[in-house]
């Protein structure tokens, strides 16, 4: 039997951005300097971290 394990993940981004998210969806990131690579990054369990990235742009 399997049991189910909730994870909560914040993505930190502009209101703009999130508007854009709802309407169409992520665009994976790619850029140079993506530490894991191409894709789409959360803050694991962390809303003020993924905050304070959001703030940023």
């Amino acid at each position: 039997m399997s049991e189910t394990i909730w994870v909560y993940g914040y993505h930190g981004t502009s209101m703009d951005r999130a508007s854009a998210i709802v309407k169409t969806g992520f665009n994976p990131s790619n850029n140079e300097y993506d530490w894991l690579g191409k894709g789409i990054y959360f803050w694991q369990d962390a809303p003020k971290r993924a905050w304070q990235w959001g703030s940023l742009y």
